[in-house]
């Protein structure tokens, strides 16, 4: 792989992942105020924001390979 093409790529995903903790970070720190229905939710919600953020980690494994 080239090496510009994969400091691209990896920044990227770079990029995405930590738009993704920032809104996991959100929804976590909203929980303490929430109880009932919307803390499901919102649990709901961080937890679809962590597969998420594990499917851009994932390829990224791939980069530091041979």
């Amino acid at each position: 792989m080239d090496t510009d093409i994969g400091t691209e790529l990896f920044a990227g995903y770079e990029n995405d992942f930590n738009l993704i903790i920032a809104d996991i970070s959100s929804k976590l720190q909203g929980l303490q105020e929430q109880d009932g229905e919307p803390r499901k939710a919102s649990l709901r919600a961080a937890e679809r924001a962590v597969e998420e953020a594990e499917e851009i980690v994932q390829p990224c494994t791939g980069l530091f390979r041979d």
